[in-house]
């Protein structure tokens, strides 16, 4: 039986399916944040995407009833902070809000604070973003955004993670529905397997 689109409601097999085979495909982790007021609202977001880098535009796909989208919508700019593999637990932490309703955090240690916006210290790279666009796309609004400055892990005067030689520099990526990281890999050698 072939399942139709068209139908004007919602298929859950279809639906379910495209979960599955969504699960199957890795992407990097990052922080989606800003401020209000003096607290931090962030979210875990694995939908980070450069669209375009001429003019640079990169997007976040966020549920529409996330507060987090609200206060960017009002503040009209954000950052984004690609996660290292160490920070997994707080990943999972704000990849989890209570009925859309993201936590608030005081800026603290692991925080730190650059054109007026929040990131994470151990980022591997950090976006300051201006919101540019918004589309609602089903049950999320994806959200276009242009960077006014762009940090890496690279430029060790602006990272205070942790040292040279440890993992610091390996990304959390999320596949089959779990934290993992990568190794490198060289072309035409055999991968190793996990």
């Amino acid at each position: 039986m072939k399942l139709r689109l068209d139908s004007g409601r919602p298929d859950l097999q279809i639906g379910e399916a495209t979960r599955r085979g969504m699960a199957e495909f890795a992407t990097g982790v990052a922080l989606a944040a800003t401020f209000q007021g003096d607290h931090i609202q962030a979210v875990t977001v694995n939908s980070f995407a450069c669209q375009s880098l001429r003019p640079p535009i990169v997007s976040i796909s966020l549920r529409e009833d996330l507060r987090i989208l609200k206060t960017i919508v009002e503040s009209q700019v954000f950052s984004v902070s690609i996660m290292p593999i160490e920070s997994h637990v707080l990943a999972d932490e704000l990849g989890r809000p209570r009925l859309g309703q993201v936590r608030g955090f005081e800026a603290g240690s692991k925080w730190g604070r650059r054109s007026g916006l929040p990131h994470l210290k151990s980022a591997l790279a950090w976006f300051a973003c201006e919101l540019d666009q918004l589309v609602q796309i089903g049950d999320h609004v994806l959200v276009l955004a242009t960077p006014t400055e762009v940090r890496t892990s690279r430029d060790r005067l602006w990272r205070a993670g942790p040292s040279e030689g440890s993992n610091a520099d390996s990304p959390l990526v999320f596949h089959r529905r779990s934290y993992t990281t990568v190794e490198p890999w060289q072309l035409g050698s055999e991968p190793t397997s996990r």
